[in-house]
């Protein structure tokens, strides 16, 4: 692993299986997905077996967005202090 974080400058942090593990358990949980529209648990379902079937590795990257490219990171000038962002996550319910 230390080769892999050295080759990709620490843009690959997890192991290649971590994303193929998220769909898996997705897929298990197809159903869940399904509730509102059959269909979002059905094209779970079809892509997990495409990723197995075509044994397929899957990644991903989170990055935080530069707005400045006179700065780094997501600093507040006019405070001189770092932004804080807080805040709730709400789901919404099926429509009937």
């Amino acid at each position: 692993m230390l080769n892999w974080a050295r080759t990709t400058c620490g843009m690959m942090g997890r192991s290649p299986d971590f994303m193929n593990v998220t769909f898996a358990a997705w897929a298990g949980a197809a159903e869940y997905f399904a509730q509102c529209r059959p269909e979002f648990g059905e094209n779970l379902r079809r892509y997990y077996d495409y990723i197995r079937e075509n044994d397929l590795t899957l990644t991903h990257a989170l990055i935080n967005l530069q707005r400045s490219r006179s700065i780094s990171g997501d600093f507040n000038l006019e405070e001189g202090s770092p932004k804080v962002w807080s805040g709730s996550v709400t789901t919404a319910a099926c429509p009937k």
